[in-house]
């Protein structure tokens, strides 16, 4: 399964993608080639290479993932749901989607991830949010409002929430 978070609805060139994984698979059985090395070789729009490792032991408590819809946020959704599916799991997932209201195509995209969240068989919180702008920045104001958001959902429903990692991206 090829994954993007590149241009939304361009065609991603898997071909050009799929040519190139032997080659990576081969190289990541070489002692040189670290995580790190690797984490680099993928970076497209980011400017530093994102690694994150949490080991948690969950309990007997539920957990919310904060889902936009993007392939970053479905990708975690869905190992999350991996997880919980394991026999020695004793836990359940419950999405959050967070609408700013910031765009055309928001409604839609809250629609697409409530279908999804239906599909999966999980309980989806989707709220509508007002988005202030902080120090004249929406982008921040979005933030703000979105991690407020997606913490009294995780409270309201005794979820197990994890300070420093809110989302998929």
């Amino acid at each position: 399964m090829v994954a993007s978070t590149g241009i939304i609805g361009e065609q991603l060139n898997y071909k050009k993608i799929n040519k190139e994984i032997p080659k990576l698979y081969k190289k990541s059985q070489l002692k040189c080639c670290s995580w790190m090395s690797f984490a680099k070789s993928i970076i497209t729009t980011d400017t530093c290479p994102k690694l994150a490792t949490k080991k948690v032991k969950i309990g007997n408590q539920n957990i919310v993932i904060g889902v936009s819809g993007g392939a970053d946020s479905v990708a975690l959704l869905l190992l999350c749901c991996a997880a919980a599916m394991q026999e020695s799991a004793n836990f359940n997932v419950i999405a959050a989607h967070i609408n700013h209201g910031l765009r055309p195509e928001a409604n839609d995209e809250q629609k697409k991830v409530e279908q999804l969240c239906a599909r999966l068989g999980i309980q989806c919180e989707s709220v509508l949010v007002n988005v202030q702008p902080i120090n004249g920045s929406i982008a921040a104001g979005a933030r703000e409002a979105r991690y407020e958001a997606l913490k009294k959902i995780a409270t309201s429903l005794e979820t197990v929430w994890f300070e420093p990692l809110r989302i998929g991206h």
